[in-house]
């Protein structure tokens, strides 16, 4: 599968696409297909080399700390989600990972994707109305009147918006 990484820790962390196996899953964990990922401070702050000191990560690390997709195989023990469920979540910080075709999560960092929702509007947050975003929503064109609605996302900026 194709996956996005963090590959050195210079110039503030380069990025690339590798090459990597589809992750196995075990007890209580759920296999993803990926469909939306989300950009977070915190995936900038370790490209950067911010928690190297914290956080031990063997390079390449595929990044990305936040996705929306449809579960492709469950482990053993999961018996609140089946295989073509359609979930968000945040995987545990040992485990991040969400810029890859899939992914292995814990059934307790997921949940299900709101009923009714368009395929197209079944998104992560984005933390994309924080201060560090606005010069970022501006250059990307976002005129006025564009909607944002609140999924109960809270971070250290606090409230955002989830689309």
């Amino acid at each position: 599968m194709k996956a996005y990484a963090l590959t050195p820790y210079k110039n503030e962390g380069t990025m690339q696409w590798v090459d990597r196996e589809v992750p196995q899953l075990g007890p209580r964990q759920v296999q993803v297909r990926v469909q939306a990922a989300g950009l977070n401070p915190l995936d900038r702050m370790i490209a950067g080399g911010q928690f190297k000191g914290l956080l031990s990560y063997r390079l390449p690390q595929v990044m990305g700390q936040e996705f929306a997709g449809v579960i492709t195989q469950v482990g053993p023990g999961v018996s609140q989600y089946s295989v073509g469920d359609a979930v968000f979540g945040r995987p545990a910080i040992d485990r991040v990972g969400t810029f890859a075709e899939y992914l292995v999560a814990d059934a307790a960092d997921i949940a299900p994707a709101p009923r009714g929702s368009p395929r197209r509007r079944r998104r992560p947050c984005r933390w994309f109305s924080s201060p560090p975003f606005r010069p970022l929503r501006r250059r990307l064109g976002s005129n006025p009147g564009t909607r944002y609605s609140s999924r109960a996302a809270v971070a250290g900026w606090g409230p955002s918006p989830c689309r």
